[in-house]
Formats: C-alpha cells, sequence, structure tokens
C-alpha cells in the first residue's frame, strides 16, 4: 500500500467514526460497523444480509469473538438483530425510546 492509498483509507475510516459518533442509533448489514459501534457504546441493530450470508454469520462471528470478554457478553452488547429494515427500525425505535 503506498502512502496515497494509506492517507485516503485513514480519510475514509475518520469519516465512518465521525458519523458513527454523531448517531443516536446504527442500523447496519456490516459486521465491522457493528464491532465499531460496539466500541464506541453505540445501541445498534444488525440487519440481516442475504446476499453475504446473512446476520446469524455476523452474530456467531461476533459473539465467538468476544466471549470471553464479561463487558460484551450477550446481556451487555448494545446491538440487536433484525430480519429486514422494517424490523430493524422498529427495533431502533425502541433504542431510542431506552436511551432517552
Amino acid at each position: 500500500m503506498n502512502k496515497f492509498e494509506k492517507n485516503v483509507l485513514d480519510y475514509r475510516f475518520e469519516l465512518i467514526v465521525e458519523m458513527l459518533s454523531k448517531s443516536r442509533v446504527v442500523i447496519t448489514d456490516r459486521l465491522d460497523a457493528s464491532v465499531l459501534s460496539m466500541l464506541m457504546d453505540k445501541p445498534h441493530v444488525i440487519v440481516n444480509d442475504e446476499m453475504n450470508g446473512g446476520h446469524f454469520e455476523a452474530r456467531n462471528t461476533r459473539e465467538a469473538a468476544f466471549k470471553d470478554r464479561a463487558e460484551c457478553r450477550k446481556e451487555n452488547l448494545s446491538g440487536y438483530y433484525a430480519n429486514d429494515i422494517v424490523e430493524a427500525l422498529d427495533k431502533s425505535v425502541l433504542l431510542l425510546d431506552k436511551n432517552d
């Protein structure tokens, strides 16, 4: 990776972190956005991504990666799972109400 490519990646990462930091709730179909949201203590909903194996794969990967950390156990995670965007929106509204 050359210096230009690294600068572009750094810039994109900074934009993503800035966007997530301004969000009250995050809806995503990506594991990396879920992990970043969790690390930033942002409530979030993982939507089923049928094109890339579905959210159950993301759920299993995330739970396996953090299973030995007490603060990352299922009851302490700020993420929820949804089968479609309508369910994700419903859950995000509940998260907004819960956190107000």
